[in-house]
């Protein structure tokens, strides 16, 4: 996995709104940061982040 990163990515998703810019940061030693996540599209989780760099796609739900 990369490190030292700043991810930009498609957040938000509350109902009846658009799409908001949310971020996340993975430091040199691998370690998830999580800078702004909201609504369900939202990454709070090293797991959720390493699925959107390795599959290129924030769709967690079931």
């Amino acid at each position: 996995m990369k490190t030292n990163i700043l991810v930009e990515y498609d957040g938000g998703g509350y109902d009846g709104c658009i799409w908001e810019w949310n971020y996340f940061y993975i430091d040199e030693d691998g370690k998830f940061e999580d800078v702004m996540s909201s609504g369900r599209g939202g990454i709070t989780t090293l797991e959720n982040a390493k699925y959107l760099l390795e599959n290129n796609g924030n769709d967690f739900s079931d």
